[in-house]
């Protein structure tokens, strides 16, 4: 079961989650923001409304980083799970 269903399925199901995560993060800014919850999303809007552009700068590349890394490391989880896929 494990050797025949998982490897398939867990491809499509890794690739989803993958770009999934780009989403979660958006929404959680948005949550910050009008929860008032301080963190990355509430320090951005902050950022930009006033016109703080090292900080908004700095936060969209830690954030764009992070996505990057995860990305990379979905990725790196699919070769393992199935290695038909790996690129030469």
């Amino acid at each position: 079961m494990w050797r025949h269903a998982f490897r398939p399925s867990s491809v499509a199901l890794l690739g989803a989650a993958s770009v999934n995560i780009g989403g979660l993060l958006a929404a959680g800014f948005v949550v910050q923001y009008l929860l008032a919850i301080p963190g990355l999303g509430y320090t951005l809007i902050s950022a930009i409304n006033a016109d703080d552009f090292l900080l908004v700068q700095g936060i969209v590349l830690v954030v764009s980083v992070g996505v990057v890394l995860i990305n990379f490391i979905f990725d790196f989880i699919i070769n393992v799970v199935d290695p038909r896929i790996s690129r030469e």
